[in-house]
């Protein structure tokens, strides 16, 4: 048996760019060996964690030695998630892999706030053309 079904919930916690995975991995033989992050194109040290059925794992920039980029409109910095399933025997029977930004969104006070950074939409909505009298 291989990975059957996984999900990820990405999220950044603190402005100390702490960011963490949680997510429910379903797999019927194989335990859940690590999930390990590595920056997309990028050096940054990876994160091991162990766990039957589940697995959650946060990474901290004390144990990187590398400060995490948020995702932005303007910068969106991308992590590449990879998750192997070991057997008994230490083989790696299947491997899945996600892009997966850190980034943090609510609403407060009628404003999108990404990164408790006001979002400004422009032009939503908005036609430049006429079809009868051209531009």
């Amino acid at each position: 048996g291989g990975v059957r079904e996984y999900s990820t919930r990405v999220g950044l916690y603190s402005k100390a760019a702490e960011g963490g995975f949680r997510g429910p991995i379903l797999s019927r033989s194989c335990q859940i060996s690590r999930g390990k992050w590595k920056p997309h194109a990028a050096g940054l040290a990876g994160l091991s964690a162990t766990g039957r059925g589940s697995i959650k794992a946060e990474l901290r920039e004390e144990e990187t030695g590398e400060r995490l980029k948020p995702w932005t409109a303007e910068g969106p910095e991308l992590y590449l998630l990879v998750l192997e399933l070991i057997d008994g025997d230490g083989k790696c029977v299947d491997c899945e892999s996600a892009l997966v930004g850190f980034r943090s969104t609510r609403v407060s006070q009628r404003r999108l706030l990404i990164n408790e950074r006001p979002l400004k939409l422009r032009g939503v909505n908005r036609h430049e053309h006429d079809p009868d009298r051209g531009k």
